[in-house]
This record gives structure tokens, C-alpha cells and sequence, in this order.
């Protein structure tokens, strides 16, 4: 897979598995404490945040198609950071019910209001 992005500059498959892999290791007991606890790791969310995780889907560069590739793999490889797939159901509620229903079905203003924040 060929990226070349603003999100994703020198783009390479195997260091973008490995740097959301080397994220769900760094953030694995905080995953584990929020599962206990039934809250969602905030940490994680923001780091993930940065990393462009939640732009994937939203960023018309890649299209939907591609973008979908990349967020997949992203949560593939943070659940073998995990040890456990749990987490990224609530990440792909986040973003593929959430993210990508806004950015494709809602009006401007709405998208304008919610969209922001929900990437950031």
C-alpha cells in the first residue's frame, strides 16, 4: 500500500503497523484499568488523537476505501498491543458509527459542531 499524506508523510506499511502495535503496548494496563473500572482510556484516546487515528476515515485523500484499510489495520495492530481485541470495539464504534456517519451523512452544521472535536 502506497500513502503519501500530510497525515501519514514517508509513509510505510510496516512502521505504521508498528507504531500503533508499540501504542496499545505503551497504553495496555491503561486499557486494562479502564476495562475494570467500565470508563474508556482517555490516555489511549488521546494519544490516538494525535497520531491521526480518528482523521483516517475522515481525511478525503486516501477515499473511503483506503482510508477503511489503514484504520483496520491501525486497530489490528493496537490489539496485538493489547494482548486483547476488547478496546478496539470501543474505537471502532468511535470512529466507523460516530466519525465516519457524520462525516458522510450530516449536514455542515452539524459536521461543523461535532466533527472537530470527535477527530481531536
Amino acid at each position: 500500500m502506497e500513502i503519501n499524506s500530510k497525515l501519514f508523510p514517508n509513509f510505510d506499511l510496516p512502521q505504521f503497523r508498528e507504531r500503533f502495535r508499540n501504542i496499545g503496548s505503551n497504553h495496555r494496563q491503561e486499557a486494562i484499568d479502564a476495562c475494570n473500572n467500565r470508563t474508556l482510556p482517555i490516555g489511549l484516546f488521546k494519544t490516538l488523537a494525535k497520531e491521526g487515528l480518528f482523521s483516517i476515515i475522515t481525511n478525503q485523500e486516501f477515499g473511503q476505501s483506503t482510508g477503511a484499510l489503514l484504520l483496520a489495520d491501525a486497530l489490528e495492530n493496537l490489539a496485538y498491543g493489547f494482548l486483547d481485541g476488547g478496546i478496539a470495539i470501543s474505537l471502532i464504534s468511535h470512529v466507523g458509527l460516530c466519525i465516519s456517519t457524520i462525516d458522510r451523512y450530516a449536514s455542515q452544521f452539524v459536521k461543523e459542531k461535532y466533527l472537530k472535536d470527535l477527530v481531536s
